[in-house]
């Protein structure tokens, strides 16, 4: 819960005109084509908090990044191509940006999200033994 909390204020502060993201800021961000890899961090972020909710297997690791980064993935590729539809792009862009901003991407993000989640349980743990 927190973490789709933080992403929401992460969103509203870039609309409001932060130039929190990758092209900037500001409330005509929406339209941009990366916009929506950056609402696909909140079901990233809700199913990757329900597979790790149990114990730290290996396994639930690579499952937690691989369906965490495939929900952003799937929906920032479907606002890509809506946003790219509605300015009346070719299909050829579409696939075209569709591979730069998703291509060789997905198994970067896969292998960076692997290690979120164990530098996170990592520090998740010394907080809590800090906190003793």
């Amino acid at each position: 819960r927190l973490g789709i909390l933080s992403i929401i204020l992460y969103m509203a502060a870039g609309l409001t005109g932060l130039p929190l993201f990758a092209g900037g800021g500001g409330i005509n961000y929406y339209m941009q084509h990366g916009f929506g890899y950056i609402l696909g961090f909140i079901p990233g972020i809700y199913t990757t908090g329900n597979i790790l909710s149990s114990k730290l297997k290996p396994f639930n690791t690579f499952r937690a990044a691989f369906i965490g980064v495939t929900s952003v993935h799937l929906v920032g590729i479907i606002y890509l191509a809506t946003v790219l539809f509605i300015k009346h792009e070719s299909i050829f862009t579409v696939f075209g940006w569709i591979w730069q901003l998703s291509g060789m991407q997905f198994f970067y993000d896969i292998i960076f999200a692997i290690l979120a989640i164990l530098i996170g349980r990592l520090i998740r743990k010394a907080l809590w033994i800090a906190m003793d």
